[in-house]
């Protein structure tokens, strides 16, 4: 058992309008043991601030705070120590101490105190200063605009000047409210604008003059037409070819308002047709370089959920599907998404596509069972779709409506396209299960057949047996006739 003694060498200033505490303050103490025998060792000392009459079981734990100092060196019982108390309100709350040394409590609570002049201010408010600061007693650099709260004001804007006129005479400025008419007795009218025309002379002309003047021209449209622009609302069908310039266009230009009754053709001339964006050349989506292909869409390293990938997106103004093609930068992979869920995945090793199977997005599972009988019942086919008429490449397969009378769970049917669909995936699993049921009935086939060749070779040791005997006994009964004729 321990005992502590806390003697405080200086601590914080409880509480001070215009103050808050250091960031660091100084503790030293006297340990010793049961027998009040100083000890000497190395330990981690914590130091517990309570607001004053904190209360067990009334006031919330949260109110303490709590800052340990590890490897304190204590020789012959004494010890020195830091606490950084950066962050707690000594401005506002009286707080008393308790210090706890390798998690024993050591000494009851202390009230903290202040001390004359152990504190340097960390801010201050304006409001708080009496009298005049200079420049000389501010080191350069020790003030910074968080030290700062409040408002402070500098008489005359830092000029030297003993009044606003002076300082605005140091500083070659008029008053904020000075009318124009002080500029060399200059009464321009309004929608007008100053200008200089020669050393400390003023003239006045009207502000929706001035690019007019500047090009030589009498009216707006005579100004544009000797700079070679349009009007600001004319419509871009109006521009000759080859006459509009990127230098030309001094703000975005609204897409939607170019020839309105047509579309849009980038790098030709020719009609792209009503509502078309026709491009000739490659076309790159937030690619930084010359695109490696006729359309190059480049994303990051984020997700579909974050706005990355190439989207197809089918909107009815009811329903909304989006299905998404996603490149994973870190291993090549291309990901296939419904909405934000995966669906599929591109290896990128040899291109094999594998659709999700993971046990985490399935329920309701169980064993399929008796799946050989219905299995035989499948027909299959080798033919060529109408489609290919000129090469008529040979398919082998199923057809679907056969299948569904089936497996219905293996064919599916688009109400759009009017379409049944095969899951040729799904149909091999079927075959992997009869395969399975098939190999369970060789196996069991094989073990009677095992067992009826063991019946065989014990049916054929006691025939041999048998016959064994019935030479035996024919041997004796030859003897025995034998020596009946001899009498």
């Amino acid at each position: 058992m321990k005992t502590l003694f806390i003697i405080l060498i200086a601590s914080v200033v409880c509480p001070l309008a215009s103050a808050q505490g250091p960031s660091v303050i100084s503790y030293q103490g006297f340990l010793t043991d049961a027998s009040q025998n100083p000890i000497t060792g190395v330990y981690n000392v914590t130091f517990e601030f309570y607001p004053e009459g904190w209360t067990q079981g009334v006031n919330p734990p949260s109110e303490i705070i709590s800052r340990t100092v590890s490897g304190v060196e204590v020789e012959k019982g004494v010890f020195s120590t830091t606490i950084n108390v950066g962050g707690i309100n000594f401005q506002d709350i009286n707080y008393e101490v308790k210090v706890i040394v390798t998690g024993e409590t050591e000494s009851g609570r202390i009230p903290i105190t202040s001390v004359p002049y152990a504190l340097v201010a960390g801010s201050i408010n304006a409001s708080d200063i009496q009298g005049t600061i200079s420049g000389a007693q501010i080191a350069s650099g020790s003030v910074s605009s968080g030290m700062i709260n409040g408002t402070i004001d500098i008489a005359h804007g830092g000029t030297g000047a003993a009044n606003p006129s002076d300082a605005r005479t140091n500083l070659g400025v008029q008053p904020l409210n000075a009318g124009l008419t002080s500029i060399a007795a200059l009464s321009p009218s309004g929608g007008n604008m100053l200008y200089t025309t020669a050393s400390n002379t003023y003239g006045a002309t009207p502000i929706t003059s001035i690019g007019i003047n500047v090009v030589g021209a009498t009216t707006q449209a005579n100004a544009r037409s000797a700079i070679a622009a349009q009007q600001s609302n004319a419509n871009l069908d109006d521009l000759a070819d080859g006459t509009l310039s990127d230098a030309r266009l001094e703000s975005t230009v609204d897409v939607t308002r170019l020839n309105t009754t047509g579309g849009v053709h980038v790098g030709g001339n020719s009609d792209p047709g009503t509502d078309n964006l026709v491009v000739d050349g490659r076309l790159g989506v937030k690619t930084t370089t010359t695109p490696v292909t006729t359309i190059e869409v480049v994303h990051g390293g984020g997700t579909p959920t974050a706005g990355d990938g190439l989207s197809i997106t089918g909107d009815n103004g009811t329903n909304k599907v989006t299905w998404t093609l996603y490149t994973v930068p870190t291993n090549g992979n291309l990901l296939l998404y419904l909405g934000t869920t995966v669906k599929g995945i591109f290896n990128s090793s040899d291109g094999a596509y594998t659709s999700i199977s993971d046990l985490r997005l399935k329920d309701d599972i169980e064993p399929l069972e008796n799946i050989l009988p219905n299995s035989m019942e499948i027909q299959t086919y080798k033919f060529h779709m109408k489609s290919d008429k000129e090469n008529k490449v040979e398919k082998i397969g199923v057809i679907a409506q056969e299948l569904k009378e089936i497996f219905p769970s293996l064919v599916e049917y688009d109400t759009l396209a009017d379409l049944y669909t095969v899951n040729y995936a799904s149909l091999s699993v079927v075959a992997l299960k009869a395969l399975q049921e098939q190999q369970a009935q060789i196996k069991a086939l094989s073990s009677k057949l095992d067992q009826l060749k063991e019946d065989n070779n014990d049916l054929r040791l006691h025939l041999q047996e048998s016959n064994s005997r019935w030479d035996d006994i024919n041997q004796k009964l030859q003897t025995l006739l034998g020596n009946k004729n001899q009498k």
